[in-house]
């Protein structure tokens, strides 16, 4: 698993580096996994790596500076709304407002102890999802003050929650073991919305809006048009499987994977998932 993650933020950081497609590997200044990337600008992003160690980077990927080291032993997604305020989730939650200087850990449980999605709504905003992976009950959590105190909005008992994906504080998805599930009303009541093929292949989900919304796993890949109530197969000629899913406007999306051990896959779309292009392939030996 850990391979598959290097390979996919790899190729995201390479994306943005590209001239007329091509793609130029860059230096994170790290040989450890990483497992997660947010950049807020063409120029200024932030990744973390296996370790709780943050790396920033204010030219577009071409230098990184690592800006801390956080006392974690997993970690699992990071987010920043802007240049100073971020997110970090693992087996714990921290929190910086002064651009990843310092951090402070606003959510150390026991019980649930292990955060996969952080997502920035707003600045004030922000929602994670996890699970007990003892018990493997879900939660979805939601701060409204910027992420220093936060509220359950969904616990679903034997039923782990992975990825999440919010419209806006009210409309939210989320992918579970039971299939995917959404929210109408911020989390005070779920609704399964589909329980067959597309969830049982699922590794990521991602809504643009209310109404349209992307499936990847395996080597599959799914579109939905009305809400999640009804999902269609995007006929592609890649091979997966499928990780992760970035969409930066609804005609242009990139969907990440590789089998870990041949190659990494990018395939992009500029035209709302119609079709796609294969972006890159990687060795998995490379470092970031």
């Amino acid at each position: 698993m850990k391979n598959l993650i290097s390979i996919l933020i790899t190729i995201f950081l390479l994306s943005f580096n590209v001239v007329r497609g091509q793609w130029t590997p860059l230096n994170s200044g790290t040989s450890n996994f990483l497992v997660s990337i947010s950049f807020i600008s063409s120029d200024s992003g932030f990744v973390a790596d296996e370790q709780g160690n943050v790396f920033k980077t204010t030219n577009g990927g071409l230098n990184w500076n690592m800006i801390a080291s956080l006392n974690t032993y997993s970690t699992m997604s990071i987010d920043f709304f802007d240049t100073q305020n971020g997110i970090l989730v693992g087996d714990s939650v921290f929190k910086t407002s002064d651009g990843g200087s310092t951090w402070q850990k606003v959510i150390n449980d026991t019980t649930l102890s292990w955060f996969w999605k952080v997502k920035y709504i707003s600045k004030d905003t922000v929602v994670i999802s996890g699970f007990d992976q003892y018990d493997l009950t879900g939660y979805v959590k939601m701060s409204y003050n910027g992420g220093s105190t936060w509220e359950n909005k969904g616990v679903f008992p034997n039923n782990a929650i992975t990825k999440c994906s919010f419209i806006n504080s009210k409309i939210g998805y989320a992918l579970c073991d039971s299939g995917i599930i959404k929210t109408l009303n911020g989390g005070t009541s779920w609704s399964i919305i589909e329980s067959g093929s597309v969830s049982a292949n699922a590794w990521e989900i991602s809504f643009l809006n209310k109404d349209t919304g992307f499936a990847a796993g395996g080597n599959n890949i799914f579109k939905t048009i009305d809400g999640g109530l009804n999902w269609s197969t995007i006929t592609q000629p890649f091979s997966g499987p499928f990780y992760a899913i970035s969409f930066t406007s609804p005609d242009t999306g990139y969907i990440g994977g590789g089998n870990g051990i041949n190659s990494g896959t990018l395939i992009k779309t500029n035209n709302g998932g119609l079709t796609w292009l294969q972006a890159t392939t990687m060795s998995p030996n490379h470092r970031a």
